[in-house]
């Protein structure tokens, strides 16, 4: 009969163990909606206007990163084409509202053309980089 207690004790122990592990496991992460943040380096100092394709699933509203800067955006097939205007430098260029913060990787965004302040259009330079993150 002890014997009999015993392993009931420690069937149920055992059970309760394995219940307790099974509710931490909640799958994944659920999709968390919000802006990422296209940072852009330039070679220049003096550039006045850009446009910027960027492509990725969902993309929700684009905003400038700062409130010097002009934003005018347009959907196209695959994501938006967004023309920015102002004293454009490196760093935080726009913010961009997308379903899942946690997957910046599916976004890419590509320099299509710059002018400089005086808008006079720049021949493309290598030295244009965008990083979305």
């Amino acid at each position: 009969m002890k014997r009999l207690r015993q392993a009931f004790s420690a069937l149920a122990i055992a059970s309760a163990c394995t219940l307790a592990a099974c509710g931490k496991d909640r799958g994944p992460a659920a999709p968390k909606a919000g802006e990422l943040t296209l940072n852009l380096t330039t070679p220049y100092a003096d550039d006045g206007a850009i446009l910027v394709a960027i492509s990725g699933p969902q993309i929700g509203t684009v905003r400038a990163a700062s409130s010097a800067l002009a934003v005018h955006s347009r959907a196209v097939s695959g994501g938006v084409k967004v023309a920015v205007f102002g004293d454009i430098a490196s760093g935080a260029l726009l913010r961009i509202a997308v379903p899942d913060v946690s997957q910046p990787s599916k976004y890419s965004a590509t320099v299509v053309e710059v002018s400089d302040r005086a808008n006079a259009l720049r021949s493309q330079s290598p030295g244009y980089k965008t990083r979305i993150q």
